[in-house]
């Protein structure tokens, strides 16, 4: 059975503040580490790091 709208999206925005408080969380940790990435490495790191839409694109921490 289906959730119900209003219940759903509920659901979706509270997973949505998980997932900001999460990249936030993780923002002073991974900030000095991409600065000291080479070039290479952080080509590599932009490929691996999921986008704003789950695709790998650079994201300036």
């Amino acid at each position: 059975m289906a959730m119900p709208r209003p219940r759903c999206h509920g659901a979706a925005f509270q997973r949505l503040i998980g997932m900001t408080e999460a990249v936030n969380a993780s923002k002073p940790t991974l900030a000095p580490l991409y600065s000291v990435l080479t070039d290479e490495q952080k080509k590599m790191a932009d490929q691996l790091m999921p986008g704003p839409l789950g695709h790998g694109s650079h994201v300036t921490i």
